[in-house]
């Protein structure tokens, strides 16, 4: 490849000192006008800079702010929500207790029950044993009183005395009322 020449027009600017900067200021208060207006424009985008930095700044304490307010409330709730937890776990006990304790209790009840079925049925056979032993008493005492009317009759034929006759009949008919 060729090697190319170093254009001549920028060789011609750096020579004319009238347009060293390049905006082809002639005068020096031309150009001290101008640079106080480049002064002027630099310190006010320097301005203009240090207003968007303090706006920035400022926007990043108020968002740091927010992120702590926002991080406390995360804690009050991881707080809250672990006592909600130990809450569930607490009604969780004391329900699976409750129902132990109403097992507990239904098995005491049936047990119970059963006993007593027991014992009202032993009441019942002593009743009826109890009633057996009544009849079979009340016959013994009417065989007896019947004995003892009859020896009483015999006794009395032989004495005559009819008015104790009529007092065994009596006694007679009250046993036979029971």
């Amino acid at each position: 490849m060729a090697k190319k020449k170093h254009s001549t027009k920028a060789s011609k600017k750096s020579s004319n000192p009238a347009s060293a900067d390049g905006i082809g200021l002639s005068s020096p208060e031309d150009k001290i006008q101008h640079l106080e207006a480049v002064v002027k424009s630099l310190e006010l985008e320097l301005a203009n800079k240090v207003e968007m930095c303090a706006s920035t700044m400022t926007q990043h304490e108020s968002t740091k702010q927010l992120l702590d307010e926002t991080m406390k409330n995360l804690e009050g709730e991881k707080k809250l929500m672990n006592k909600i937890n130990e809450r569930e776990k607490l009604i969780q006990q004391m329900t699976d207790n409750l129902n132990a304790f109403k097992t507990e209790r239904e098995n005491e009840i049936k047990e119970k029950d059963e006993i007593i079925k027991e014992k009202e049925y032993l009441l019942q056979q002593k009743k009826e044993k109890m009633n057996e032993m009544c009849e079979h008493f009340a016959s013994m005492m009417r065989n007896i009183t019947t004995q003892l009317t009859e020896r009483t009759i015999i006794q009395s034929h032989n004495t005559n005395k009819v008015p104790m006759e009529q007092q065994l009949l009596h006694l007679q008919d009250f046993n036979c009322k029971n």
